[in-house]
């Protein structure tokens, strides 16, 4: 599970990213936020489905 963290600091996992997919819309890009706090902001998009899309 480390190693997992540890890749993904040096490989962001974009092309999966639900923002970047289009499948999450928020008001501002949060991509430069998300790089700062170490791709969380991907992790949080995982877990919490658009409202978009959630029916």
């Amino acid at each position: 599970m480390e190693q997992k963290k540890l890749l993904q600091q040096f490989k962001p996992p974009c092309n999966q990213c639900p923002y970047k997919l289009g499948l999450v819309q928020t008001v501002i890009n949060p991509c430069p936020q998300c790089k700062v706090n170490g791709y969380k902001t991907y992790e949080q998009f995982k877990k919490e489905p658009s409202k978009k899309y959630s029916r």
